[in-house]
């Protein structure tokens, strides 16, 4: 078993700098498994198929950035927590900033092909912008934000210039 998540983290690794540098429409399967030291069948084999890939390339996107997040200082709920979401996400502990340019170009490519690569993206970016909007209900319940601000909004806003 710890041989086989072993494979999967490094396939999943190649495909990340493979999109960050010419995206994921131009990726094959098989240039992945290349890329990760096996062969050429190997990513085919662990993940089925091209989407299944990118989901799970975008979970592992999220997982990294979960990480960098988790090894800051503890932040309690509302502004401090989102104080602490926009330092990481601006950051970027990789120095090669892949993780930021994968996922960006993820989403640039989403936006033009009609597969299951804008849908899993839009999952994606609900998840981060529900928990965003979550920590702008905590700040305004706090006090530490005004009442008018809506949490969703808010979150979209963030959540936009953070990637921009």
């Amino acid at each position: 078993m710890e041989r086989r998540a072993a494979a999967e983290a490094r396939l999943l690794e190649a495909a990340r700098e493979i999109v960050s540098r010419k995206g994921w429409v131009g990726m094959t399967l098989a240039e992945v498994g290349e890329a990760a030291g096996y062969s050429r069948g190997l990513a085919a084999h662990h993940f089925g198929s091209k989407p299944a890939l990118l989901r799970a390339l975008a979970a592992y996107i999220n997982q990294n950035f979960m990480h960098e997040l988790e090894r800051s200082p503890p932040a309690d709920e509302g502004m401090a927590s989102l104080l602490s979401f926009v330092d990481v996400y601006l950051g970027r502990a990789d120095g090669g900033w892949t993780n930021t340019r994968a996922l960006l170009v993820l989403m640039a490519e989403a936006t033009t092909d009609d597969s299951e690569t804008g849908e899993s993206l839009g999952r994606y970016n609900q998840s981060v912008i529900d928990f965003l909007a979550l920590h702008f209900r905590a700040a305004i319940a706090a006090g530490e934000m005004r009442k008018g601000v809506d949490p969703a909004t808010a979150a979209v806003i963030v959540l936009g210039r953070c990637v921009a």
